[in-house]
């Protein structure tokens, strides 16, 4: 399995790049690499309460997108991009079958 590999968005994310004397700079996020999760990758999780706030902020993490850009994609891309990821989030607690 290669290291990281490259979702291509259904809407790409808008970019505002400030420089300070000069014009805002816009760009468009049209592909978004994705690596290769390691199990030390999901401590970027610790620090976001609920399910969702923790799988958005894995979702940034493994791409590089902040926060904020995940919280306004596509809900499309969101569900392939946390899709790729759930197999690594915890479900809950497992219990076994009462005596």
């Amino acid at each position: 399995m290669a290291d990281k590999t490259t979702y291509t968005l259904i809407e790409p994310i808008k970019v505002v790049k400030k420089v300070e004397g000069a014009d805002p700079v816009e760009s468009l996020i049209t592909d978004v690499p994705f690596k290769l999760m390691r199990p030390k990758d999901m401590r970027c999780m610790d620090a976001h309460q609920g399910e969702q706030g923790k799988s958005i902020a894995l979702v940034a993490h493994m791409t590089g997108l902040t926060i904020s850009q995940v919280d306004g994609m596509h809900p499309k891309d969101y569900e392939a991009l946390a899709r790729a990821t759930s197999g690594f989030i915890p479900s809950g607690q497992v219990t076994g079958s009462a005596a």
